[in-house]
């Protein structure tokens, strides 16, 4: 998770570049078009989900990535527009029970409460006292029917590689190919490589070091092959 640390201490300067860099004219078109409160809250969302998925699933990488780089332009744009934190907390947190309920079995509680949460923070999350435009209610009202879509499914997937039955190296042994290390000479033993690993083995027939077999049983911990 470095990069993620990485790319969030890379995003401290971006408003200070924006001002230095960019032209003025520039800017007030940046600007005017970033502050769209529905923009903004597309870009948290998203960011969200990146960041839920990477967490739920770590070593996918690129919805982090992806994630942290929508996060760093909403919380650019927050600057334009009159927030309440408050309400950007109860989005975090909202996130973090449904990353929660991925992992700690309760019923759909967790989840429940993530998703009223993040709604509730959702709808407020604009200060709309003074007249400003907020966020389209049925932006948000989809958005977290999609959230719910998407932590439905990522909990499902979750349940079923945990019920899946662990392979061991054995579970796939008959019928691979293996390598003679030691040659076999019937009644004596020799030895093969299979997956990285030196088994012991019998054959039928004599069978030269470096000869290519197949393992067409398993008598304990001894493997019993055939040439190839």
């Amino acid at each position: 998770m470095r990069w993620l640390l990485f790319l969030t201490w890379l995003a401290l300067p971006l408003q200070a570049w924006g001002a230095d860099v960019l032209p003025s004219s520039n800017q007030a078109g940046f600007h005017s078009f970033i502050a769209d409160p529905d923009l903004i809250y597309v870009l948290l969302l998203l960011g969200l989900i990146g960041l839920y998925l990477e967490l739920a699933n770590p070593g996918m990488v690129l919805p982090g990535v992806v994630g942290v780089i929508l996060l760093i332009l909403a919380l650019f744009a927050l600057q334009t527009v009159p927030v309440h934190y408050g309400s950007l907390g109860l989005m975090l947190l909202g996130i973090s029970l449904l990353l929660t309920e991925a992992f700690v079995p309760s019923f759909g509680l967790l989840g429940l409460a993530g998703l009223s949460t993040f709604l509730f923070g959702s709808l407020s999350l604009v200060d709309t006292s003074q007249g400003n435009p907020g966020i389209n209610p049925w932006l948000v009202y989809t958005s977290t029917g999609v959230l719910a879509v998407i932590s439905i499914g990522a909990g499902r997937l979750l349940v079923k590689s945990q019920k899946l039955k662990p392979l061991n190296i054995q579970d796939n042994m008959v019928g691979a190919q293996a390598k003679v290390t030691k040659a076999i000479t019937p009644p004596k033993t020799g030895e093969i490589q299979v997956f990285g690993e030196l088994w012991e083995a019998r054959a039928s027939q004599p069978v030269e070091l470096g000869q290519s077999v197949r393992i067409t049983a398993l008598q304990g911990m001894v493997a019993v092959v055939e040439p190839v």
